[in-house]
């Protein structure tokens, strides 16, 4: 069962977590700068700068593992950010000493190639946010208004004992097809994943449970054949059996030169597929790559009541 995590405060730190591409280095200290001027303390224990320029990964698989547990046996450290995506976290999950994180009941931020970590989270009801990156969002946090708008309301989160934002959202595929609405107060529990990430720990045993969950699922660059591909990869999982609400965010540069186009291909795969599951899908939720990037807590309770998608940091 979820537990809510201790809320941060003034004299509280955050450890920086490197567990999958490296940081180019001057970005990594501009983005130290601002997460010290927004007020939060920091702690590194591996360089996430570590291979930049010579290799996919910011360390082997055991430092970028020891990047999360040495920040878990830390009793300073009250919440995990990762410094980028990329690719890699999923490598070294074997490693990552999930007990110890249970028992710390400490929440890991970050989205992209940490969709992975997010979710081995989710598995043992440990919090985690889907939200902005160190050398992302807060790299531009006093450049970009999007970016500051994200993390404000990600310090909500990690801030205040309850929290909760709405955004209105486009209704693509209604909870009953004899409505003209999606249903009303549709519940569940929050699950967001970057859709590539999310579809290469299927049939793993970090596949997540999706029974009454809320998906939110966005990706960058990929062409719609492939994101048919993920897709269905989903369907035939059985992810959609006895899910509560799916939740689309930004499907960045997702177009192709040759038709269909991304909105053709959803569309096609909501008629041929989804329509014989009951619940509602919507589609809009800005989070993700390409923009405004809104911090979701997985595990904790959200509702869908008509076109308004409700996110909170409540854990019941």
């Amino acid at each position: 069962m979820f537990k809510n995590f201790k809320k941060l405060t003034p004299n509280s730190i955050i450890g920086i977590s490197s567990t999958a591409s490296p940081c180019k280095p001057e970005r990594l200290e501009e983005s130290l700068n601002n997460l010290t001027k927004i007020g939060l303390n920091y702690k590194l224990n591996h360089t996430p700068m570590c291979n930049y320029g010579a290799h996919f990964l910011s360390g082997d698989k055991l430092e970028r593992a020891s990047s999360i547990n040495q920040l878990t046996k830390d009793l300073q450290v009250d919440a995990i950010l990762a410094s980028r995506g990329g690719y890699g976290s999923a490598d070294c999950m074997p490693l990552i000493n999930f007990k110890d994180l249970q028992t710390r009941n400490i929440p890991i931020i970050g989205y992209s190639d940490i969709s992975s970590l997010l979710i081995g989270f989710y598995n043992n009801h440990i919090p985690s946010i889907h939200g902005p990156n160190l050398t992302e969002e807060f790299y531009s946090y006093f450049t970009d208004k999007d970016s500051k708008v994200a993390i404000d309301q990600l310090i909500n989160f990690l801030t205040l004992d309850t929290q909760t934002y709405s955004v209105d959202c486009k209704i693509i595929k209604n909870a009953e097809q004899s409505s003209s609405h999606a249903a009303e107060n549709i519940e569940g529990r929050s699950l967001a994943s970057n859709l590539t990430t999310l579809s290469s720990i299927l049939g793993t045993k970090y596949h997540p449970n999706f029974d009454q969950s809320i998906l939110f699922i966005e990706d960058t660059g990929e062409s719609p054949y492939r994101v048919h591909r993920m897709l269905t990869q989903l369907e035939l999982s059985g992810a959609f059996e006895n899910l509560s609400g799916l939740i689309l965010g930004r499907f960045y540069n997702c177009q192709s030169k040759y038709p269909p186009t991304f909105e053709e291909m959803l569309q096609d795969f909501i008629n041929q597929t989804l329509n014989k599951y009951p619940f509602p899908i919507l589609s809009n939720f800005p989070f993700g790559h390409g923009g405004l990037n809104f911090p979701i807590c997985l595990g904790a309770k959200c509702i869908i009541n008509n076109n308004k998608v409700i996110v909170s940091n409540i854990y019941e």
